[in-house]
């Protein structure tokens, strides 16, 4: 400036927004919705399955039956699965066609990412249900679970902004990853191999606590 004796800076910023130009709020927060929407669904279901039956006294029909711990939680996960796959995709259809929210990616990765999201939370689920002892119990572990995941995965407050603590909290919710993924998917059009890293995550997380219910619950009472 001093050279060439200008008095401004002779750059000009134009700033250009690629994803989400119109700076549309439902285009950012109804993928983060639907990923709180989709864990509340989940974790609540599991979570008071094995505590319902327990108190109900139906236990006993599991226990007697010929299937092994590992056939028994996979039998439990299942139906809560196939419906909320079917809630997943009713979802989707109304972040299209209510919210009108464009979907530039792909909808099968979509799908990719709901099912580990959701096999991962039912696990987790399935696991609060072996450690509770009642319903109520049962209603506060998830309860525990599911308001860190609101706040510190990235749904309402960036995570580069949070202290390192709460950044490491959302690092082990599982909606972290989720929300990740939609917003990539339906913002950016992302595919899942640009994103394999969250997949793998959410993949390892589902394996390890669906093993963990297996090894924790016990083929007899008490």
């Amino acid at each position: 400036m001093k050279e060439s004796g200008r008095s401004g800076i002779p750059i000009e910023v134009r700033p250009q927004v690629l994803f989400n130009p119109a700076l549309k709020s439902p285009n950012f927060f109804v993928p983060g919705v639907i990923g709180i929407a989709l864990q509340l669904a989940t974790v609540f279901g599991t979570a008071l399955s094995i505590v319902r039956e327990r108190e109900k006294g139906t236990l006993e029909q599991l226990l007697v039956s010929p299937l092994s711990r590992w056939g028994l939680m996979l039998g439990k996960i299942v139906p809560y699965l196939c419906i909320t796959m079917t809630m997943a995709a009713v979802l989707f259809c109304i972040l299209r066609w209510v919210f009108l929210v464009p979907i530039q990616g792909s909808i099968v990765s979509l799908f990719v990412a709901a099912f580990l999201y959701i096999f991962t939370l039912l696990s987790l689920g399935l696991l609060i249900s072996t450690k509770a002892k009642t319903q109520m119990e049962a209603f506060q572990f998830a309860l525990a679970f599911l308001l860190p995941g609101v706040f510190f995965s990235g749904f309402i407050f960036p995570r580069e902004t949070m202290p390192w603590i709460f950044s490491f909290i959302g690092a082990c919710m599982p909606v972290t990853y989720f929300i990740t993924l939609m917003r990539a998917i339906v913002l950016r059009g992302a595919s899942l191999a640009e994103f394999w890293s969250s997949l793998v995550v959410l993949a390892a997380m589902g394996a390890a606590l669906f093993s963990l219910c297996a090894v924790r619950f016990r083929k007899k009472l008490g």
